[in-house]
């Protein structure tokens, strides 16, 4: 018995380490994905957030950085947006400048697909050369059940290129580390450019520490045409921001994200007081739910309250990447062996994942709102994985006895086998409730656009949300064309509804009520029309 398990342990070794596991991988993760997201390429968008990036994308896909305004912009007015003179959402460009391929083939989650298999397959190989197989496979395992990762990574937020993004800056920084030539500091600096242009909070976490770092090593090592190299690569990039933001909205600076709040929403800025001045713009009905959900946490985000902050914050982190419960807490005492045995290299990265932790104490968020932290998830696992194989590898190593040290190995991979086999039932369990999350998620989304799919001809759509309407969910459905747009679904204002009707003149009028998934006419819609 002892020697078939062994047999076991040893071939899954070889497959472990085999050219084609990293591969299989990213296969697992992309299906894994798929699978959560509703088996489609094609799936709705429900955050504000995610609606924001979709639609950005889908105007860049035009080949212009905005479009037109809307006519009576007050109808169209979606969060994270602007809709007038230009519409033009706030976010930076380089996510949604990575999604156009997929919107260009009409799959938009393609790659955010692709980009998750990416992550998956070079996290394995990256830690299986650090750390060996059985550490590589215990990082994906713990990386990719992680709550957060299962919650968020089914999604358009910009974090799933970020993280790719940065994971690649990383390898190539590795490179360089023991390969002098340019191209590798080059690489580095292209893509660490290019999350600068995704998340640029992020990319000013990880620059303040692997910065210091480089320039140490280009000095000591006197490798001076590596950081021209990378300069001469990043700068290019880094100038994408201003022309996108002139572009779009006739200036570089402030670019739309700074911008927006000020229109729109003054309190919602990072730091520690609050501006309670007036929004330049009317706050819709959404800004208002937005407000009321998140005014009293920017009121309490204050630096005498900084320490509970931070404490409520690891907590929160703590839940979102072990689970609020079950065994995934036991892999607790894994990062805690781990922060001991981690490597120089792991050691570096993980500070800088620290520093993304404290930058993100400046902006006001809920404790278990840790998708800041995404791009950090797999420097937690890598380190949760180190420390576990230590721990498993000494029991393995008194069970084998006197026995020799491939022996003790292959009794230790026996073991994480045997975890991997019991962690089954909760892990099942966890993934079907990430679906079915997934679904509630999008339940309204997928009830509209059931509704507006049954319309004949051209119509708008009005969105009347009630006070059990959720606070993040996107309503309105912007598009780069709107004449071109068979069906508007704009927000109800209303009896004021009658003046858009008007204005349009030739499109039949419904009202949708998000709290039933019910359509209806429009009260001044034409005689005999129906949903």
């Amino acid at each position: 018995m002892i020697a078939a398990i062994l047999r076991l342990a040893g071939r899954t070794e070889r497959g472990l380490g085999s050219a084609a596991a990293p591969s299989l991988v990213a296969l697992v993760t992309v299906l894994l994905i798929f699978w959560l997201w509703g088996s489609t390429l094609r799936p709705l968008p429900w955050v504000y957030d995610e609606a924001a990036y979709l639609l950005q994308a889908r105007i860049f896909a035009t080949g212009s950085w905005s479009a037109p305004g809307r006519p009576m912009p007050e109808f169209f007015e979606q969060l994270h947006v602007f809709v007038t003179p230009r519409l033009v959402p706030k976010y930076p460009p380089g996510h949604a400048l990575l999604l156009v391929p997929g919107v260009l083939l009409g799959l938009p989650a393609l790659v955010p697909l692709l980009l998750s298999g990416l992550t998956a397959g070079l996290f394995f190989a990256a830690l299986r050369r650090l750390a060996g197989p059985w550490v590589a496979l215990l990082g994906w395992l713990v990386w990719i059940t992680a709550p957060e990762e299962l919650y968020l990574r089914p999604s358009f937020m910009s974090q799933i290129s970020s993280g790719a993004v940065w994971l690649l800056a990383w390898l190539a920084l590795a490179r360089w580390r023991n390969d002098p030539r340019p191209r590798w500091l080059a690489g580095f600096g292209a893509l660490a450019a290019l999350g600068a242009i995704i998340r640029p909070v992020s990319a000013i976490a990880f620059l303040a520490v692997l910065g210091p770092w480089i320039l140490w090593r280009v000095a000591r090592d006197r490798r001076w045409s590596s950081l021209v190299a990378a300069a001469g690569v990043a700068l290019p990039i880094l100038a994408v921001v201003p022309w996108w933001s002139h572009s779009a909205t006739g200036k570089a600076f402030p670019t739309p994200y700074s911008e927006y709040s000020a229109v729109y929403a003054p309190w919602n800025l990072p730091g520690f007081s609050v501006d309670h001045s007036p929004p330049r713009r009317e706050e819709t009905p959404a800004m208002r739910k937005f407000r009321q959900e998140w005014l009293p946490l920017h009121e309490a985000h204050t630096v005498a309250r900084l320490p509970a902050i931070l404490l409520e914050r690891v907590r929160g982190l703590g839940v979102t990447f072990f689970g609020p419960d079950g065994l995934r807490w036991l892999l607790l005492a894994g990062f805690v062996v781990g922060l001991a045995v981690a490597t120089a290299e792991i050691r570096l990265l993980l500070v800088a994942t620290g520093a993304l932790f404290g930058i993100h104490l400046w902006i006001a968020a809920r404790p278990q709102w840790t998708v800041y932290y995404l791009e950090g998830f797999p420097v937690l696992a890598a380190v949760t994985a180190l420390g576990a194989w230590r721990i498993v590898r000494a029991v393995g190593g008194r069970l084998a006895g006197g026995a020799d040290r491939g022996r003790a190995e292959l009794l230790a991979g026996a073991l994480v086998l045997a975890a991997i086999v019991v962690a089954v039932p909760g892990t099942v369990g966890r993934l079907l409730r990430a679906r079915d999350q997934q679904i509630n998620l999008r339940l309204v989304q997928a009830d509209l656009a059931r509704a507006t799919g049954t319309i004949e001809g051209e119509a708008i759509v009005f969105v009347e949300p009630g006070p059990e309407a959720r606070p993040y969910e996107s309503y309105v459905r912007n598009v780069p064309d709107l004449e071109a747009e068979r069906v508007w679904v704009v927000q109800s204002r209303g009896d004021d509804d009658r003046r858009l009707l008007e204005f349009v003149g030739d499109r039949s009028g419904y009202r949708f009520d998000p709290g039933t998934g019910r359509l209806r006419p429009w009260p001044s819609a034409p005689e005999g029309t129906s949903p």
